[in-house]
């Protein structure tokens, strides 16, 4: 996220499908291009909830790659505890913990970057299936350390049509 920009930034605050769609394709484009993501790969995300959350998320999920969320309520050394065990290729940050993330980052193995706001003009092919894995997420570790779990897109489709039923969702909403 650009320096200042906030869920209410006006490019984020009214997103319709279709542009929300265009920002998928074109960050999956760059991600690809620019940092190599592709199909198998995590790539960690370390900042507030914010609408430019769910585009990566989309578009990790064309390129068949993995989201993992960094809790932000976490402390430093719980994040570099779910960075070692998941081994991401990359670690997104926002601006508000864009020092957070570059103290975690091991130069020889880990890139750190901000999440583009403006990405490329550009799509990037589908490379997801329903069976893929899409997002990984650690859980609280109430036993133990955190330990991850793994969703695929079948399973996060399953469980918004499910929300959106219970919801009572439409696509107005």
């Amino acid at each position: 996220i650009e320096p200042g920009q906030t869920a209410s930034d006006p490019r984020w605050s009214h997103l319709s499908f279709a542009e929300l769609a265009q920002r998928t394709g074109a960050l999956a484009q760059g991600l690809a291009r620019t940092h190599g993501v592709r199909a198998g790969d995590r790539v960690a995300w370390l900042g507030w909830n914010h609408p430019a959350q769910i585009a990566l998320l989309f578009a990790l999920a064309r390129l068949g790659a993995l989201l993992v969320p960094l809790n932000h309520r976490l402390s430093p050394a719980e994040w570099a505890a779910v960075l070692h065990d998941c081994g991401p290729t990359l670690l997104l940050h926002d601006t508000a913990l864009a020092e957070a993330a570059r103290s975690l980052a091991h130069p020889a193995t880990l890139h750190v970057d901000g999440l583009p706001t403006d990405p490329m003009a550009g799509d990037a092919a589908d490379q997801g299936c329903a069976d893929h894995p899409v997002l990984l997420v650690y859980t609280s570790g109430t036993t133990g350390a955190p330990k991850g779990a793994v969703h695929t897109q079948g399973n996060l489709l399953a469980n918004m049509a499910i929300a959106a039923q219970v919801q009572e969702l439409s696509e107005h909403d």
